[in-house]
């Protein structure tokens, strides 16, 4: 028997007489190999069972709608769905399309496809070569221009569609956007920190911030390597740590950078300028802090305000307007908004004390020069602005450049009918030791001028009474003095510490 089954077997030239040892020897190792292919081929091929699988699948019974970037596809069976949840929404998810365009500053290739699959089943059908969705996912991306829905996941939670359906579109809109910007050179868990990232997190991430919020547990290699999104708080938290560390422009950078580096911790070093094993690092301090409370903050849907509204408090103005100016620019592009107003009104608040600050620094300047008017007058300005501010912080000092520059006004009136009561020559020794008297204090006080005035006058009226010779000996004096303790003041003098603010 075993004979008549190899005849003809390549490579198994039987002897036409065998004795009867050897033909069971043959058969007893034959035996084992031929059972092993019987069985194989009585298994249902993987493709075979698929393909059966599938047959009932439908391949071009669907109905399409377009509007504006997208086109929604569904099958009639899930019209009613389409019809509720995408069809009702799609102005909004236009308008959504539209913010992300301008957060990346790019776009997508239109139109983007928006397909409902009925099943899980029907996605795997009709996209074999397309990454798997897990069990528990209900959405998914193919290639740079579909965004895949399970129907039969989605209308198990019609009510969590409602609360969550917009942001599961951000979610795949912004991860098509850094595919895309990377040259589809992002790492999976990249992306998918992205998408969380465009969500809004009082819907999303609300719920799945941790009690006890404590350092991370696994590493940027694990997080980002994978596309599951079972540790979405800490994929999310690594964007969000480059974003307030450095800024949305620079991340941007660093997706841009993706797409012409040997991989992303080139692209981390080129653009952050730190080795990603650092970077990592300050993450881990980081993130306690996202999940005590940073999560709630984002740049597209809830700026963060908090840190220029610190600044205008302490009174650091310039530093406050900076930052506004780069937050009002970034927000209009947006359009309007509440934040936007917000950050306006602060900026607006910023600038009014930057200008009180360099109105006191002008002020502080011209009483150095000898402008005691117009230093009373930026005097004024400054307070007022101070006031609107209700900033009582450099009251002192504003108030002693007032005293200073009204003193050296009086007292140059008064040296003037000093020097004009010497000058008539009816002045008494008592008059020329007042205005002695008076060139000293005005020295004190750092005026410079009314000093060379009074010794100009001593001057001329020592040629017509020699005995205010000795009196104009001491006004020198009294001069070289007032130079000396002015120099030594201004020398020593430094700047209060809010004009550096």
């Amino acid at each position: 028997m075993i004979r008549y089954l190899l005849t003809g077997v390549p490579g198994l030239d039987f002897p036409r007489s065998l004795p009867h040892r050897t033909t069971a020897a043959w058969s007893r190792r034959i035996f084992p190999c031929l059972l092993a292919v019987f069985i194989l081929l009585a298994l249902p091929h993987p493709a075979y069972a698929q393909g059966e699988l599938c047959r009932g699948v439908p391949t071009s019974s669907w109905n399409e709608t377009t509007h504006d970037a997208f086109v929604v596809l569904y099958t009639p069976g899930d019209l009613a769905f389409a019809s509720s949840t995408l069809l009702s929404q799609i102005n909004q998810i236009n308008a959504e399309y539209q913010r992300l365009e301008k957060l990346f500053e790019a776009s997508l290739m239109l139109p983007v496809t928006i397909r409902i699959y009925p099943t899980r089943l029907t996605y795997s059908c009709l996209n074999a070569l397309a990454p798997g969705i897990p069990p528990d996912a209900s959405h998914a991306r193919i290639g740079l221009r579909e965004i895949a829905l399970i129907g039969e996941a989605l209308q198990r939670d019609p009510s969590g569609w409602r609360r969550e359906g917009l942001d599961v579109l951000r979610y795949e809109l912004a991860a098509l956007f850094s595919e895309q910007i990377s040259d589809r050179k992002a790492p999976p868990g990249l992306a998918a920190g992205v998408g969380a990232y465009a969500q809004d997190p009082q819907v999303i991430l609300a719920g799945q911030i941790p009690s006890a919020p404590q350092a991370p547990t696994r590493t940027w290699a694990s997080l980002w390597g994978s596309a599951d999104r079972t540790d979405p708080v800490q994929q999310v938290s690594i964007v969000a740590f480059l974003v307030d560390t450095y800024g949305w422009p620079r991340f941007q950078e660093f997706l841009q950078a993706l797409a012409v580096s040997d991989g992303y911790r080139t692209a981390l070093e080129d653009v952050y300028q730190q080795a990603p094993s650092a970077l990592e690092a300050a993450w881990r301090d980081y993130y306690p802090q996202f999940a005590a409370g940073r999560w709630e903050f984002n740049v597209l849907h809830n700026y963060d305000l908090q840190p220029y509204e610190a600044l205008i408090a302490a009174g650091a103005y310039a530093d406050a307007a900076q930052g506004l100016r780069e937050a009002d620019a970034f927000l209009s592009r947006f359009g309007d908004s509440p934040r936007l107003q917000q950050a306006r009104e602060m900026l607006s608040r910023a600038r009014l004390g930057q200008q009180a600050g360099d109105l006191t620094a002008q002020a502080r300047q011209s009483l150095q020069e000898g402008q005691y008017e117009r230093a009373l007058q930026q005097v004024d300005e400054a307070l007022r602005r101070y006031a609107s501010l209700d900033d009582t912080r450099r009251l002192d000092e504003l108030d002693a450049y007032r005293q200073r520059a009204q003193a050296v006004l009086a007292l140059r009136g008064q040296l003037q009918a000093q020097i004009q009561a010497l000058t008539s020559g009816g002045a008494t020794l008592e008059e020329a030791q007042a205005l002695i008297e008076t060139s000293r204090r005005l020295g004190e006080l750092g005026d410079r001028s009314s000093l060379q005035v009074a010794s100009e006058a001593l001057a001329q009226a020592r040629q017509t009474d020699n005995r205010l010779r000795s009196l104009f000996v001491a006004l020198w004096v009294v001069l070289a003095l007032g130079l000396l303790a002015l120099r030594l003041l201004l020398a020593r003098r430094k700047p209060p510490l809010e004009a550096s603010l």
